[in-house]
Order: structure tokens, then C-alpha cells, then sequence
């Protein structure tokens, strides 16, 4: 009787298993820091898109705004205090862009306006740091001076 109540006994039996060993722990570990290294350099991607889609649409509005002073006063402005700015070129209030007007190549400001926005900061990272579109509706994209509109636009 006294063998069976010792087979029976919490030493003898196996032990029920708490916890995760170290290995586990180690493997769940260089899981996440091997998602994390595929992950997370697309995430910034989107990022600097939906960046980028904000200074596009800024740009499409100062040009319909340049579009409303040109019906008033015939020609085009470079100062964009006249269409209500608090100064002559702004930044974004994401703090990415500085938006800016200029005259298209040589054609004065009768004829054409070109808004420009310059990536700032950590969007200089992105596939394109300039863009560009004029009262022509010719948009132009740039990265370090090469000509990357079809990936920006």
C-alpha cells in the first residue's frame, strides 16, 4: 500500500511546466525583430506617401488660387501673400514641405505660374523631393535633379 502512495507523489510524477524556457523566449524575440526589419521600412513608404498626397493637394489648391488672381488682375503673382499667405512661401503644417510659386521657364508672369513644394526633413527620404506643377497643368516630379515624375505623380 505505502508503493503505491509513493508512485502516486508529486516527486515521482513528472512536473507540470510553468513559464517559457529561454529558448522560446530567444526564438519569439528574433521573430519580431525579423518582422519588424521587413515591416517596418514599408510602413515608412506609406508615411512619406500620405505626405506627399497633402502637398499635392496643396499645390492643386494655390494653383486654383493663382487662377483666381489671374481672372482679377491678368497676370500671374509670385508673392503668395497676395492670395492670402501669411508669407511668401509656407511650410505645410505637417512640416514636410515648403511651398513656393515661381515663373515657368522664361515666360513671364502673364503667360505661366509653376507652384513648387521642397521636401523637408525626413521627407528628403522620399522618392521624390520636389514637385512641381504649373498653370500649363505640366506636372514635374524630382529626386536629387533627376526626373522621377512617373513615380510621384
Amino acid at each position: 500500500m505505502m508503493r503505491r502512495h509513493l508512485a502516486q507523489s508529486p516527486l515521482s510524477t513528472a512536473r507540470k511546466r510553468d513559464g517559457f524556457s529561454l529558448i522560446e523566449i530567444l526564438i519569439a524575440i528574433a521573430l519580431v525583430g525579423i518582422i519588424t526589419a521587413i515591416v517596418y521600412p514599408s510602413y515608412l513608404d506609406q508615411i512619406r506617401q500620405s505626405r506627399r498626397a497633402e502637398a499635392k493637394s496643396t499645390l492643386q489648391t494655390v494653383l486654383q488660387q493663382q487662377e483666381r488672381f489671374y481672372t482679377d488682375n491678368n497676370t500671374y503673382t509670385g508673392n503668395l501673400t497676395n492670395l492670402g499667405y501669411a508669407n511668401n512661401t509656407f511650410t505645410l503644417d505637417n512640416g514636410f514641405y515648403q511651398v513656393s510659386a515661381q515663373q515657368c521657364g522664361g515666360a513671364g508672369w502673364v503667360r505661366c505660374v509653376q507652384v513648387r513644394a521642397a521636401a523637408l526633413g525626413d521627407q528628403q527620404n522620399d522618392v521624390c523631393d520636389q514637385l512641381t506643377l504649373n498653370s500649363r497643368g505640366q506636372r514635374t516630379a524630382q529626386k536629387n535633379g533627376s526626373d522621377v515624375t512617373q513615380d510621384c505623380w
